[in-house]
């Protein structure tokens, strides 16, 4: 039963990175709108996120404008914040290089 949980989990990453690079394809031929749909869909997907963010990245480096250079840049400290899970960069860094509190317990 196991198994079966941890086959479904990793399809379904696969799947969301695979709807990410889809999401990237519709931007890349000028459907800026479905992608936009794809990626507002599944908001609790990271890999989606994470798609999300190059597109507004990219859109910002390309017009320079500084309402969407600031815009990138919340959706990037966003998706950051999702990955790290809530720990700041520098306790993340701490546990990295000396490791976590409860290893030494």
């Amino acid at each position: 039963m196991l198994e079966e949980e941890e086959f479904h989990d990793a399809r379904s990453e696969e799947e969301e990175w695979v709807l990410a690079r889809r999401g990237i394809t519709l931007v890349l031929n000028n459907q800026y709108d479905e992608a936009q749909k794809l990626f507002t869909d599944r908001k609790d997907s990271i890999q989606l996120a994470a798609g999300h963010c190059f597109i507004v990245f990219m859109n910002a480096l390309m017009s320079f404008e500084e309402e969407m250079l600031t815009e990138a840049q919340t959706v990037l400290r966003n998706v950051e914040r999702r990955c790290a899970q809530d720990i700041g960069w520098l306790k993340s860094m701490r546990n990295k290089v000396f490791g976590s509190f409860k290893e030494k317990s």
